[in-house]
This record gives C-alpha cells, structure tokens and sequence, in this order.
C-alpha cells in the first residue's frame, strides 16, 4: 500500500534533507509518523509540503521514506500554481491513498483535485476556518477589530481582514469536503461540522499521537512553581490570551505572587506603531493591569522547551474562543499538569469537568479566575487532575493504538473503492 501524505508544515525529520531549520510546529505529524514506522505494516509512505523559496519540485529520500518540497502552497487560493507540483508528485510516487493532512490551506483542495481519486482520498480534520471565521473576534471591542494602526495600514491589513482571510479559506475547505468520501477526526465538533457540509462523508474516527517528550516526563506539584499559569499561544485572538489578562487582577487578589508564562515576543518590547492590532491591544491591557512583572513572554519554544515550561506550571489554562482537540491541551494532560480549558469546540471529548481538570464558559472571565484559584489553593485536587488527566490522556494518545487504527482506515478506504469499482463493472 502506497500513501502520500499532504501536509502544511515540513515534518522535522525532512528539515536536514532540504537544509531547513526545523519548525517547532506539527508536532502531531511526527507523532503518527513515529507510530506507523514502530507498527509492522505494508506501507510505503511519501510525505509532501510546501517549500518556501522552491522553484520546483524537489525530491529526498531516507529511511524508505521518499519526501517531496513543492513550491507555492498559497494560504487562500491556488494563485501560487501548486496543483501542477502536485500532480507532477503524485505521478512520481504513484499512490494508491492521498492522505490529505489539514483543510486550512489552498494546496490541500489543490492536492485532491490534482489526484482526482475522491474514493481513495482521506482528509484528517484539523481546525475548520469556515466555523473558526465565526469566532474570530473572541469579544474583543469593535475599535480593535475594525481599527488601524499605522502598522496595519502597510500592511493593508486589520483584524476584520484577517477574518475575511479565514472566510476564503473556509470557502476552500467547503468545496474539498463536499469533493472527497473520507475524513477522519476524533470530536464530536469535527464529525458534526463535517457532516453538516457534507453528509455522505465517510467519517473515520482516530484519536492523534502527540510528540515523544511528552509520553517520557510527568507533572509533580512538588516540583512545579506555585501560583504559575501558562498558556500555549498568544497569536491571535481565537487562541483567547486577552481572557487571561483580564482575569489576572482576581486572581492576584487572592495570590499576589502569581504570574503567566507564555510562548511569544512580548509587545512591551516594540513601540506601538510596529505592532499589529492583537498584540497591542494586549500591550494595553498589560499596562492597564499593572501586569508587565507578571506576564513572562517565553519566545519560540521548542518540544523540549514547551515540556520544560509545562513541567513548572501550577496550572495550564486553555482560553481560546474555539478548538477542535487542541494539541497543547493534550500535551498538558499527559504531563499531568492540572488544567482549566474554555469549553469549547471538541474541548469536552478530551477533558472531564471536575474529575480530570476544569471547563468554564469561554467568555465568563469570573469563572478562569475561579478555577484558576480552586487549583492553586488546593493540592489535593491538583493531585487528583493530575493523575486522572494523565491516565486518560494516555489513552487518547496511546501511540500503537493510534497507529493500528490508521492502517485499518487506510485498508477500509482501499476495499470501499475496490467494492465500488466491482458495482461500476
């Protein structure tokens, strides 16, 4: 069995090939990759992503592993001309499954109507940009949605264009559902809104393997820094950062020492004409809360980083405005570092309210707080989130598991489009 992975991100086991430096991204790709090279199996596996400066297609190949560069990959629409790329790909490699990993971008719809196989094409679920458009804003005030800054004006570009950007996106994502017969995902969201654009989907369940750090280390409340928060992202607004903020002033009533650590370049560091629109208005309310000695801005972390940072944390908040199984959250679980997520998404499929950590109303910035302080203030409940969120966790992502139930899709997708070629003839 042959299978072409698409994917949006260069998988770091490539970097080295192509001379690149590897991104601290997909981490969830290396994880299945990992799981299926450690499973006895009869696949042969090539890997495809955009490449970043390509002028063509460019080839490598190790460890019976053949990885494929293309140029383009466009975000929005297919104006950069991957499609082309991607047929010359797949007339290289000869597939008998693509295997499209993400909606999000134009080369994903490129990649399945370049191998105009919808029977024996497969699209992992990742985010949905046509339900993460609706979202967008995440209650920020109108005048930082629709506002610009001297930045912005560049660029030609504020919050609502960026929505707009996710809208297109959408748009693509709605047409290759609508093209292919198989998705798999591991929510009750992800099948929902897959179904709903979709209904003759094929819909295939298969929970993610996450990085191989995460599987090796383990939370203690002894060893952690007391009263400390971190949150995965403060990119943009969905991922929720400016909730926290806005919770923090009662939280440091009740723990005057507490602070938050989080991937990222602060935006106390630039003036505030070279700041998009989300990073200032964070700036503004770091100023506006005295919180510019509690909020600690981490940089890029890399999976050794990200675990060390999630090891010293007394807390590890999920805020975000929507999700689907969000990785980081996944990653805290495992660890066992006693979580509190918005509930939102596919949230409640991965953590139990009261039993493995906390759920709250995304936008009810009185309850983050509360749940923030229950767990500070009371070690035996840490203790407790700690151990179930690990053990369920490690169900979740149990890596062979994971890995059997890909290859039994892989085989259920080949013996459907055998049955309809027999009924065709």
């Amino acid at each position: 069995m042959r299978v072409l992975w698409v994917c949006n991100v260069m998988l770091p086991s490539a970097s080295a090939l192509f001379n690149r430096r590897a991104a601290p991204y997909g981490g969830w790709l290396t994880g299945a990759l990992n799981g299926l090279c450690s499973v006895k199996s009869e696949i042969e596996l090539g890997i495809c992503f955009p490449l970043d400066g390509a002028g063509e297609v460019q080839k490598r190949e190790s460890e019976g592993i053949a990885y494929y560069g293309f140029p383009g990959g466009g975000r929005v629409t297919d104006k950069s001309g991957a499609k082309p790329h991607l047929r010359e790909i797949i007339d290289d490699f000869k597939p008998d499954i693509l295997h499209v990993h993400g909606t999000e971008y134009a080369h994903s719809l490129a990649a399945a109507e370049a191998f105009s196989a919808p029977e024996k094409t497969l699209v992992s679920i990742q985010g949905l940009c046509f339900e993460y458009a609706k979202h967008y804003f995440a209650g920020l005030p109108l005048s930082v949605v629709h506002g610009f800054n001297p930045r912005d004006m560049l660029k030609r570009e504020n919050l609502s264009l960026q929505r707009k950007q996710f809208v297109l996106r959408g748009e693509n994502e709605i047409k290759l559902l609508k093209q292919v017969r198989h998705v798999s995902g591991r929510t009750d969201w992800d099948r929902a809104c897959a179904l709903s654009v979709n209904p003759d989907l094929n819909y295939h369940f298969c929970n993610e393997t996450l990085r191989e750090t995460f599987y090796t280390k383990r939370w203690e409340i002894e060893k952690c820094e007391k009263h400390t928060i971190f949150a995965s992202s403060c990119s943009y607004p969905i991922k929720g950062f400016h909730r926290l903020l806005e919770a923090m002033p009662q939280v440091l009533r009740s723990f005057p020492d507490a602070r938050v650590f989080v991937p990222g370049r602060s935006p106390l560091e630039l003036p505030t004409y070279k700041l998009p629109a989300y990073p200032k208005y964070l700036r503004r309310l770091i100023l506006k809360h005295g919180l510019a000695e509690k909020v600690i801005f981490c940089g890029t972390l890399d999976e050794e980083g990200m675990a060390e940072r999630y090891l010293k944390s007394n807390v590890f908040l999920l805020p975000s405005a929507i999700e689907n199984s969000p990785n980081s959250l996944g990653e805290a679980m495992l660890l066992g570092v006693p979580c509190v997520a918005a509930d939102v998404g596919g949230v409640n499929n991965i953590l139990v309210h009261g039993r493995e950590g906390f759920v709250y109303q995304h936008d009810s910035v009185t309850m983050l707080a509360h749940y923030i302080c229950e767990i500070f203030e009371n070690e035996a409940l840490a203790r407790r989130f700690s151990e179930n969120a690990s053990r369920h966790a490690r169900l979740t992502h149990d890596r062979a598991k994971n890995a059997s139930r890909l290859i039994e899709i892989y085989e259920a997708i080949l013996e459907h489009a055998r049955h309809e070629r027999r009924l065709v003839f």
